[in-house]
């Protein structure tokens, strides 16, 4: 009996390796982020986060995240984190350029999503009454998996923006491990 238990176990492993490889984006290996999670750094000077550093766990706030097709495969994500109990919330959006689906890779020379030029990647972390009128940036997908409706089952990302043409910089990573909250 427990020869079978091993070997079946052993099947469902490989099964859904296959199945996780066949998906939009795979992990990154064993680096790939086993919760849901934010954390920014803000540079003395930057207007979003004011110089504050700081990280969010699911259990820190309520979580939402949506993909938007842009007639065909998502194009951009949508994710926010909010405590108002607490006094704060944070949104942020990462897409890529007009006509093309948001993947797993590095997108450079990003502006203010949604007003980035076509050919150009879109980003956007803002919250707590603060965001940029312009910005400029670079953000990486490192995974991506978008389920049913749009959700997205499974992100992981990095970002920098700097506001305004300053140069005192946002940089951050966003987790989103099995959309928990459907």
């Amino acid at each position: 009996m427990r020869r079978f238990v091993k070997r079946a176990a052993k099947r469902a492993v490989i099964l859904a390796s296959l199945l996780w490889s066949s998906c939009s984006g795979s992990p990154t290996g064993p680096s790939a982020p086993a919760t849901t999670f934010l954390t920014f750094n803000s540079m003395p000077g930057d207007y979003i986060g004011q110089g504050e550093s700081h990280r969010y766990a699911l259990a820190d706030g309520v979580w939402y995240a949506l993909a938007s097709p842009l007639n065909g495969p998502p194009n951009q994500v949508y994710i926010e984190v909010t405590n108002f109990t607490q006094g704060w919330w944070w949104s942020m959006d990462f897409a890529a350029p007009k006509g093309q689906p948001l993947k797993v890779g590095t997108y450079d020379a990003a502006r203010r999503y949604p007003f980035q030029p076509d050919t150009q990647p879109g980003l956007d972390f803002f919250g707590s009454d603060r965001g940029c009128t312009t910005l400029t940036g670079s953000f990486q997908i490192r995974e991506l998996v978008i389920g049913p409706g749009n959700t997205v089952d499974r992100l992981h990302a990095t970002f920098e923006q700097h506001c305004e043409g300053a140069s005192p910089a946002l940089t951050g990573e966003v987790a989103i491990v099995a959309d928990p909250w459907r």
